[in-house]
């Protein structure tokens, strides 16, 4: 993940990164959000996820928890 940085275009993310879960366009902040899962040792679900400008190119990444997932493991 480290390897994806700011103005790079979504086609060498994609590459990179395969077909994400799920992407979210913010209109009014004319962003849009790319999420991946991921498992983090030792086995932590994960979600990383690329902000995209209005040009399709990296704004910021960022990595969470994947509350969802982790909660419904749990049970």
């Amino acid at each position: 993940f480290a390897q994806v940085l700011p103005g790079m275009p979504v086609e060498t993310v994609r590459k990179m990164l395969g077909k994400p879960m799920k992407i979210t366009p913010f209109s009014l902040q004319k962003t849009t959000h790319y999420d991946w899962r991921y498992l983090s040792p030792p086995n932590v679900a994960m979600i990383f996820t690329v902000v995209f400008d209005q040009d399709l190119r990296v704004v910021s990444t960022g990595s969470a928890e994947d509350q969802f997932a982790n909660q419904n493991s749990a049970r």
